[in-house]
């Protein structure tokens, strides 16, 4: 069974991804979503999870230093950047670190989707693509 974990530290998308994952992907298993990158490191290492989705901006270690970590640990699993900030440079630096997407908020659910879709379909090591 497939393994997906958000990285948020806001509660209400956290909410908000459990409820649209239990519609369009119940087939998967939904880990307990953590708040920061610390916590959420510690999750990658117990369990690693197949799909990540990590947001930029958060406190203690944001979304970018992780996937830096985690891509130098070895870890295999696609990676979603998902945030608010329409910056060039967290876009390409996600890019440079291994990211397979990079999709802005507010995302629709179709949009979400799509995206979910393609990066677990996708056979490649890294493959970004940006949508708002």
């Amino acid at each position: 069974m497939q393994k997906v974990l958000m990285i948020e530290d806001d509660e209400i998308e956290q909410k908000a991804f459990q409820k649209f994952m239990a519609i369009y992907f119940p087939e998967v298993l939904l880990l307990e979503g953590a708040r920061d990158g610390i916590e959420g490191l510690s999750i990658i290492e117990r369990e690693e999870p197949d799909l990540l989705i990590l947001d930029i901006q958060m406190p203690d270690m944001d979304g970018l230093t992780l996937l830096r970590m985690i891509r130098e640990k070895g870890c295999k699993g696609k990676i979603i950047i998902q945030t608010a900030y329409n910056y060039f440079d967290y876009a390409q630096e996600a890019l440079n670190c291994g990211a397979d997407a990079y999709i802005l908020k507010p995302v629709g659910t179709e949009k979400l989707r799509e995206v979910i879709i393609v990066a677990q379909l996708s056979r490649q090591k890294s493959k970004i693509f940006i949508m708002n």
